[in-house]
């Protein structure tokens, strides 16, 4: 998966907090944890991963699409010419 991919992009993506929630089986406050400590635990996400794969790719490809159209910025690396 993209490291830039957030958890609140996946959980939005899968149709929000409750929709997750429903997915395992578990409370809403659950995935809302998951949003706060902006992490989800891995074999949940390992699970979302295989069981959604468009759904990822599709976030793959939003992410790199934002990053062609805002690059960070480069650092010159060159060195000085005097």
């Amino acid at each position: 998966m993209n490291k830039n991919i957030t958890p609140d992009e996946i959980i939005d993506a899968l149709g929000g907090t409750g929709a997750v929630a429903r997915i395992f089986g578990i409370k809403d406050p659950s995935v809302s944890e998951w949003r706060k400590k902006e992490r989800i635990p891995r074999p949940r996400l390992m699970f979302l991963e295989l069981k959604y794969k468009k759904v990822f790719s599709a976030l793959e490809t939003k992410v790199l699409q934002n990053q062609k159209l805002c690059p960070a910025k480069a650092v010159a690396t060159t060195p000085d010419a005097n």
